[in-house]
């Protein structure tokens, strides 16, 4: 698990993540209902997308019906990609901060969490300790 660590780690855009321990609060703070229905499409266009079209192709390999990845799985997929459009439309940028601020702080804890030695302590010794922000402390 630390070998698939040290590997994300030397992207650019995982070690900002992991050194900066991003913080979730934002997402989590309180919403207008424009915003709320924008990510709540965002995320039904991106459920819609892979993992929808890939069990599409499970059952249409397990059920033996073709028809259902050569016309089915496109057309869901492209409504994913509608959807996600239509999500994006109607919360605004304000969507596209909240998506980016999310994916950061879900990236920087999974690589930390991959990079933990067994006695917890997070690898590798490069890393600076995690953000002393109140609002990001961990619970517990």
């Amino acid at each position: 698990m630390r070998w698939l660590g040290r590997q994300l780690y030397r992207s650019g855009y995982v070690r900002s993540a992991v050194e900066a321990r991003a913080c979730a609060s934002e997402v989590g703070r309180r919403r207008d209902r424009r915003l709320t229905l924008g990510l709540a499409l965002v995320v039904l266009g991106l459920l819609l997308g892979f993992p929808v079209v890939s069990l599409l192709g499970v059952l249409a390999a397990t059920l033996r019906e073709p028809l259902l990845v050569t016309a089915v799985a496109p057309a869901t997929y492209a409504l994913s990609w509608i959807v996600l459009g239509v999500g994006t439309l109607v919360g605004g940028p304000e969507v596209l901060r909240q998506v980016r601020t999310f994916h950061q702080w879900l990236t920087g804890s999974l690589v930390a969490w991959l990079l933990r030695d067994d006695d917890g302590a997070i690898g590798p010794p490069s890393l600076p300790p995690p953000a002393a922000d109140p609002e990001c402390a961990p619970e517990g």
